[in-house]
């Protein structure tokens, strides 16, 4: 096969392989369960886009909690919001994550053509960058994760041609918020050195921050949280239940790049470091390392096929074993994340309450945005309420067994409606069958069940 016919099949190649992971989920939740989104960040943003179309206005409150949430610019709800004039929501949530991942993993490899990366490289790395859980989440899921991270890669792609180009994609990213941005520009500054193309850089790093520092005064709710090093760790390794970080076996890949590719690029590994620090604030940034790491492991794996080996079949052996590695992590996440909650049950429960009489509901906040949607109810909690809020109701609602203690709050919130998972009762929540809430809910009669599935349980509060 000749030279332009082989770089086409590559890049078809790659571009088929996205489409199939990026669509997989999708596919498979519309052939063999329904035609919901998974994940519960796609039904917060499709309703908060719906309440911005229908409004009119950008800092509309968030009614759906109680107390209201007071309006802050989203800029992914804004886009939403904007694009329904033309496009139904419902398809722009579904379809809108995979066609960005297309297009971001075609820049990737116009980007590493453009540098002159051999065409093995291009191949492996690509294919790392696409099958990595982390993409699959994040081009499966409608949310704010895909734009960024699309957003990044075309700054990238734009600095290669025209440095002062990707001014566009970095102050579009400035509306996503400060850690994002800064994180984005920890990547393009890596990314200028390896490529040896620094001039006027620090002009395109400090407009973005400014009118991100600004946008944040003006604007945009500017939080910072220190999560719990056991949360950090959890959430960037993909078998301790992470989503957006990094499998065991790439742990393990990356630090044998690490050690040969050390002495050639000092300044760009020490740049990666303090983009894994800055992960610590915001685990989107795992995102952007993850393009990083990909790049590395591709070329780990083709260093280590260059090797003089003493066995040429142990070599063999070993670049197998670690791409059937990499693959074993990224089918078992995938089997897990396309079997992800709403599940069927769910779906039916919240179906039933949505013709209920209207009620403030209590449940754990991770299913607070689909009460919000798909029932139409009001909820105490959801994924957004603080950390303080949420610790109150753990201690003041799911943790209480005295009936005279939890009524007065109960009177005082209105709440009508409790709606019970199974995993609150498998450890999310409770432990134990009769533990807190749950001895109440199950031997005082002013708890009625009222509706009863194999995993959720919906009980009501009659005074």
């Amino acid at each position: 096969m000749d030279a332009p016919r082989s770089k086409n099949f590559t890049l078809l190649l790659i571009l088929f392989v996205a489409g199939v992971a990026f669509s997989f989920p999708l596919a498979n939740r519309l052939l063999f369960h329904h035609a919901e989104p998974l994940g519960s960040l796609a039904y917060y943003y499709e309703r908060h886009a719906q309440d911005i179309a229908s409004s009119s206005n950008l800092l509309v409150r968030d009614a759906m909690i109680l107390p209201s949430r007071e309006g802050s610019f989203d800029a992914y709800a804004t886009l939403l919001a904007v694009l329904s004039y033309s496009i139904p929501l419902q398809i722009l949530t579904l379809f809108l994550p995979p066609l960005l991942g297309f297009f971001a993993v075609l820049l990737l490899y116009k980007i590493l053509e453009k540098q002159g990366v051999d065409q093995q490289t291009r191949l492996i790395t690509l294919l790392i960058v696409v099958l990595s859980p982390g993409s699959i989440t994040v081009f499966s899921l409608s949310s704010p994760f895909a734009l960024i991270l699309f957003l990044n890669i075309l700054g990238l792609f734009a600095f290669q041609r025209e440095p002062w180009h990707a001014l566009f994609p970095y102050l579009a990213l400035a509306w996503f918020g400060f850690f994002p941005l800064l994180g984005g520009l920890v990547l393009l500054l890596t990314f200028a050195l390896l490529i040896n193309k620094t001039k006027d850089l620090h002009l395109l790093l400090a407009l973005p921050l400014l009118l991100s520092l600004l946008l944040h005064i003006s604007l945009l709710q500017m939080q910072i949280s220190f999560p719990s090093p056991a949360a950090v760790l959890q959430s960037s390794i993909i078998e301790l239940g992470g989503t957006m970080g990094f499998g065991i076996f790439t742990v393990i890949l990356a630090m044998m790049g690490f050690l040969l590719f050390w002495r050639m690029a000092k300044i760009p590994f020490i740049l990666g470091f303090l983009l894994l620090l800055l992960s610590w604030f915001d685990l989107r940034l795992l995102l952007l390392l993850n393009l990083a790491v990909s790049l590395l492991l591709g070329m780990t794996i083709v260093e280590i096929r260059k090797m003089e080996w003493k066995l040429q079949l142990l070599k063999e052996v070993t670049v197998y074993v670690i791409i059937c590695g990499l693959l074993f992590s990224t089918v078992s996440y995938t089997n897990r994340f396309v079997a992800s909650a709403p599940g069927n049950d769910l779906l039916a429960s919240l179906d039933w309450l949505h013709d209920q009489d209207k009620g403030l509901v209590l449940s754990h906040p991770s299913n607070g945005f689909w009460i919000q949607s798909l029932a139409g109810q009001q909820t105490l909690l959801d994924d957004f309420s603080s950390a303080d809020v949420k610790h109150l109701a753990t201690t003041e609602f799911f943790a209480e067994r005295r009936m005279k203690d939890l009524e007065p709050r109960l009177q005082a919130d209105g709440i009508r409606y409790i709606v019970v998972t199974k995993e609150m009762k498998e450890g999310l929540v409770w432990k134990e069958e009769e533990e807190g809430l749950l001895f109440l809910l199950t031997y005082n009669p002013k708890f009625k069940k009222v509706y009863t599935a194999d995993e959720v349980t919906i009980w009501r509060y009659v005074p």
